[in-house]
């Protein structure tokens, strides 16, 4: 009974370790090969609108990615030596061969009260249609802003026949931002997809350092997309001709989030 049990604990320490990202230090920094990271889940978002709200649309998708796992150790290390505090990643758009990117969030690697506890996060985002992306108040309109009237009919993870890469990390800024950077809260984090979702969804991890404000890797692709293949039009009851409520108190500029696939 004794030697089972050792054996039994042998297996879970075993694979607990592999679970761990691997971090190697080199000359000009280290290299991090990630271990664990995947697309999870993603789901269809159903908005409840028109005359008496029984008609529906699709607000967007909602997508949870596991990230990357590190022991406590490794996390010291690269804070200590280079700063690093968080994983980053990058949400782009894939649509006939053009990627746009839409987004990057931000997620520090351990809670500051958990020092010595590894990193493992399920993080979640949303990429919504452009009528409902710009502020919680487009959510609520009852007839969808610029005439929205899609409905996905299908959404699904697809293993893209990669694997991961090794992130190399150095002491260096990896270069300007070309869009939004937002951090992981409690608060739903949205990203604007445009006026169809329609098309493949690439995430990319990245090594950044919320205390200097700086991504200090190059990205990587999740070895998984995310495919929209199924986009239809339907009717929406009561919103003929609608036009998008005034707010005097929201600033919007309408061009910056009507932009197409």
């Amino acid at each position: 009974m004794i030697k089972l049990m050792m054996v039994l604990l042998t297996v879970v320490v075993f694979i607990s370790c592999k679970d761990y990202s691997m971090v190697m230090e080199e000359k000009t920094g280290v290299s991090i090969k990630p271990m664990g990271g995947s697309i999870e889940t993603v789901q269809i978002l159903k908005w409840k609108v028109g005359s008496l709200f029984k008609d529906t649309v699709s607000k967007g998708i909602l997508i949870k990615v596991n990230l990357p796992r590190l022991n406590g150790e490794d996390i010291q290390i690269l804070n200590s030596k280079y700063g690093v505090d968080s994983w980053i990643i990058r949400v782009s758009k894939d649509f006939s061969g053009r990627r746009q990117p839409l987004g990057e969030i931000y997620l520090p690697m351990q809670a500051p009260a958990l020092k010595r506890v590894s990193a493992n996060a399920l993080a979640s985002f949303a990429v919504y249609y452009a009528a409902a992306a710009p502020s919680p108040r487009f959510e609520n309109f009852q007839c969808p802003a610029f005439d929205h009237r899609k409905l996905i009919g299908d959404v699904d993870i697809q293993n893209r026949g990669i694997t991961w890469q090794n992130l190399a990390v150095g002491n260096f800024d990896y270069g300007s931002r070309d869009v939004k950077l937002q951090k992981f809260s409690l608060d739903p984090i949205t990203l604007n997809g445009g006026m169809s979702l329609l098309g493949s969804y690439i995430i990319e991890l990245g090594i950044f350092s919320e205390r200097e404000g700086v991504r200090k890797s190059g990205y990587i692709d999740f070895p998984e997309e995310i495919i929209v293949s199924d986009e239809k039009e339907v009717t929406v009851a009561g919103c003929e001709n609608s036009q998008i409520p005034s707010n005097d108190k929201e600033t919007l500029d309408i061009r910056k989030f009507k932009f197409g696939r």
